[in-house]
């Protein structure tokens, strides 16, 4: 089921031509653009060009039909290139590639608890992830967090218990009264200059980040022994952030995500 009126009333410049492929698209996913495999390249890089200049904010991520959901490519190829540019701005300050790796991250919780915002301190208080860090390691991660009166993390700890693969832990939580919230995917890049470590992260679904922890992997030293000295520690580096939200939590936006 098409809801044409819901895009008709999104974007009201839509005229007969774009309800068609809308249906189309709906109907049949992108096939209007791969008349052949070796052209699909060229239309979607070409469809690029066309859009990427335009003055309008799209979402990654449009559902249009119950069969397909819609990726936008402008937002797609923006999100791309901003972590590909901080990787190159990086190198530029005199950072390496210490290591590579993609994290897929399954938050789950009771099948009693509802899945909305008002319960955010719930869900992230007392969670368990599958958690696999692709090609190396798969854990069942239990991270409880202590919160002060006004929901402030105060403490955190966490139980590790190895894996063999995610399906299976995921459907061994399932079976004993659990349920999926959301999943998590990143791909990090860490990089390190001999002084400090920063995880670059590129998350499916939210964009860029920038994560430094208070301990390093690998140096001896530590980052910083307080939220003030992580922040002085990033910005001494003067990259093109948003220092409005410095402590963003990837799980809080992708719940904020999930319930609009």
């Amino acid at each position: 089921m098409i809801n044409v009126e819901f895009f008709k009333r999104k974007y009201p410049l839509m005229d007969i031509q774009d309800i068609v492929k809308l249906y189309l698209q709906g109907i049949l996913g992108p096939a209007h653009l791969m008349p052949a495999k070796d052209k699909m390249k060229f239309n979607l890089m070409h469809e690029y060009e066309e859009c990427k200049n335009l003055n309008f904010e799209y979402d990654l991520f449009e559902d249009i039909s119950e069969k397909y959901t819609r990726v936008y490519i402008k937002p797609y190829f923006d999100k791309v290139k901003s972590f590909d540019k901080l990787i190159e701005i990086m190198k530029d300050k005199g950072f390496h590639v210490q290591e590579d790796f993609q994290m897929n991250d399954i938050y789950m919780i009771g099948k009693d608890v509802d899945i909305t915002l008002d319960n955010k301190d719930i869900i992230f208080k007392d969670n368990i992830l599958v958690r696999e860090t692709v090609g190396k390691r798969i854990l069942l991660v239990n991270k409880i967090k202590e919160l002060d009166d006004n929901g402030v993390v105060i403490g955190e700890r966490s139980v590790k218990c190895p894996i063999t693969d995610s399906l299976s832990g995921y459907n061994f939580l399932c079976s004993i009264g659990y349920k999926k919230v959301f999943e998590l995917k990143d791909h990090n890049i860490l990089v390190t200059n001999g002084v400090n470590e920063i995880y670059l992260q590129d998350v499916e679904g939210l964009g860029t980040f920038i994560e430094m922890e208070q301990k390093n992997l690998l140096l001896k030293n530590t980052n910083g022994d307080t939220i003030e000295e992580l922040v002085d520690n990033i910005k001494k580096y003067d990259l093109p952030l948003d220092y409005s939200n410095i402590s963003v939590k990837k799980a809080l936006e992708m719940l904020k995500n999930i319930c609009k």
